[in-house]
């Protein structure tokens, strides 16, 4: 994130981060590691459901951000700092070739995302001494939106 100069999102509302970052509400700028922080936080009227949203702003800034960059400089120093984080048999030429040739179809405002919706539950958890948050949804509604994912 940091190599392409960071993200720019429109926070809904002011939360902080474990005490540590505090992020205001409005237009906020962001290098790599606050975007990281803004992404995962799961607090807040929303919970998962906000972290979700949070999460699709910093991709739909990432795209907005990158989509004048020279891909034959930026992807060789991304290809290396990301190679721990991901595998893949395409080359640096290909991966150039691919975002080029997606570059002007996949912008920020085409990008279609969903969320599945549910019934947000809470239940301890012995293993980590806490209680956890997950969503129960409905079985036809998750197999409705994996065959929209797939374009079925």
């Amino acid at each position: 994130m940091d190599t392409i100069g960071g993200v720019t999102v429109d926070n809904p509302e002011a939360f902080s981060f474990f005490g540590a970052t505090t992020f205001p509400a409005g237009e906020i700028h962001l290098n790599g590691e606050d975007a990281l922080s803004y992404a995962r936080y799961r607090g807040g009227v929303g919970g998962d459901f906000s972290r979700i949203s949070r999460q699709q702003q910093v991709i739909r800034g990432l795209i907005d951000q990158s989509y004048d960059l020279n891909l034959v400089r930026l992807v060789p120093g991304m290809f290396s700092l990301l190679s721990d984080h991901f595998r893949t048999d395409l080359s640096a030429g290909e991966l150039i070739l691919l975002a080029d040739t997606y570059r002007t179809t996949c912008t920020s405002t085409t990008m279609a995302v969903r969320t599945i919706v549910g019934d947000i539950l809470t239940s301890y958890d012995d293993l980590t001494q806490e209680n956890l948050s997950f969503v129960i949804s409905d079985p036809a509604t998750v197999q409705d939106e994996v065959e929209w994912l797939l374009g079925d």
